[in-house]
């Protein structure tokens, strides 16, 4: 074999790609001695017998370019099976990672074959948020035509997050090409996100035009420690306009993201659900084979209305009703906002799970600390979480204000939050002055000169 052809070995399991080369020229060398020496041939079968087991599951895969448009080449890994099922396994905006091939293997092994797609090879773009919006749905439209060339019957498509929208896309796509075709049984979706545009504070999401225009079967994996997941029913509502039958797995402790990321990333539910997925997405395969092929492609898609997108950083807000909030703190005492007149009141909506509320954390308890002898409060509503968590963090944080409890989610939805962490900042008199869907440097000079205008305007 090659040495050039190492990039084509999926990772060993106890070592670099060059060992193999190492182990198989040392076993030759000994091969030619040994025979030279006139020994036994037994020895150099066992060598042979112990290299063909030790790197059959990194020689599983095998790679090939599928031409698309624009003279592009998408890199695919196939993970081939002797079952008649296909999943094409398009990237998140986060790229081709690495537990994706060992995934793949199991899967494979459970007789599903998987092609994993590098379209951020395709279109030498790097990889990151939103990277995703720079793919093209009329060349996995092409993907699956290449599939069906070399005789796939049952083509499943699946994706993570935002970049779900384009598969969506592909399928309604080649479904109005091939109207006499059921060869797309299905997608298998990790916590698609699908709003057309960043959520504006007190406002209702829209969603992308493609979600009110499929009727494929959707089998969507949604861990609870997800921004996504309170919002799951209305996302349901959405996709079901256009007749598609929904299957929900619910991910409890498990966090976004939980199949692609690094192992020191993940915690005990996460690598727990990730051991299972294989079987998790055969069983998925089979419940979506099982339901009543769809051809012809549900109404045509409408133009989705482009929405500025909202990005962090304090902004006005209209003096808007502010909604109620009446919610247990750690201690079990119930607080209402209204408890609050008189007093500029910051309030927090965030997760211990969330990235950018650990970030955003520190900022508060200074700007707290800060105001401590001011008319001025936080309340910091966690979602979802139950005590024993919030007080380890706390603790580690380090953090004083005050935490409320909103562990069903209703204030959350009354509030019309999409993303954590969100902030409101309420005047003395209740009213909703400004807003934030992100994080914010709270002791920063802009934040409290904000505040302070505030605070100045209940003196008058």
């Amino acid at each position: 074999m090659d040495e050039s052809r190492c990039s084509e070995i999926t990772e060993l399991p106890y070592g670099p790609c060059r060992i193999y080369f190492v182990l198989i020229k040392f076993s030759t060398d000994y091969y030619i001695q040994v025979f030279r020496l006139k020994n036994s041939f037994g020895v150099i079968s066992i060598v042979w017998l112990f290299l063909a087991f030790w790197l059959a599951p990194a020689l599983a895969s095998e790679l090939f370019d599928v031409p698309v448009t624009q003279d592009n080449d998408v890199p695919i890994e196939k993970f081939a099976a002797a079952g008649d099922s296909l999943i094409i396994w398009t990237p998140s905006d986060f790229g081709v990672q690495p537990p994706q091939t060992m995934l793949a293997q199991k899967i494979a092994k459970l007789g599903i074959e998987v092609w994993i797609a590098d379209l951020h090879a395709t279109y030498f773009i790097a990889t990151g948020s939103r990277s995703s919006s720079k793919f093209r749905a009329i060349d996995i439209v092409q993907l699956i035509d290449f599939a069906r060339n070399k005789g796939k019957e049952n083509i499943f498509l699946m994706n993570t997050g935002r970049a779900t929208r384009i598969v969506l896309q592909a399928a309604h796509t080649w479904q109005k090409n091939n109207p006499d075709s059921s060869a797309i049984r299905g997608l298998i979706l990790f916590h698609p996100n699908l709003y057309a545009a960043r959520p504006e504070l007190q406002k209702e999401a829209s969603y992308v035009a493609v979600a009110k225009s499929t009727n494929l079967p959707l089998y969507i994996f949604q861990p609870v420690l997800s921004t996504t997941h309170i919002r799951l029913p209305e996302l349901r509502r959405t996709l079901g306009q256009g007749g598609a039958q929904i299957f929900i797995h619910s991910l409890p402790g498990v966090i976004d993201g939980f199949h692609l990321r690094p192992d020191d990333h993940l915690g005990k539910a996460d690598i727990a659900a990730r051991k299972i997925l294989p079987n998790a997405i055969r069983q998925a395969v089979a419940l979506l084979n099982n339901q009543k092929p769809v051809s012809r492609a549900a109404y045509s898609i409408r133009k989705t209305i482009q929405v500025k997108n909202a990005l962090p950083g304090l902004r006005r807000l209209q003096k808007n009703k502010t909604p109620p909030l009446s919610l247990p703190d750690l201690d079990g005492i119930n607080r209402q906002l209204t408890d609050y007149r008189g007093k500029v009141v910051l309030v927090n909506y965030w997760a211990s799970w969330c990235p950018p509320c650990i970030e955003e954390i520190p900022s508060m308890q200074r700007l707290y600390k800060k105001m401590e002898t001011r008319p001025f409060e936080i309340l910091a509503v966690n979602v979802g979480e139950n005590k024993s968590a919030i007080r380890k963090f706390r603790k580690r944080l380090g953090f004083e204000f005050p935490v409320l409890l909103d562990q069903k989610g209703h204030a959350y939805k009354k509030w019309k939050v999409y993303v954590y962490p969100s902030n409101f900042l309420l005047d003395a008199r209740g009213l909703l002055r400004f807003g934030a869907p992100g994080g914010v440097v709270w002791d920063s000079p802009e934040a409290i000169t904000t505040i302070n205008d505030l605070l100045e305007e209940s003196n008058k």
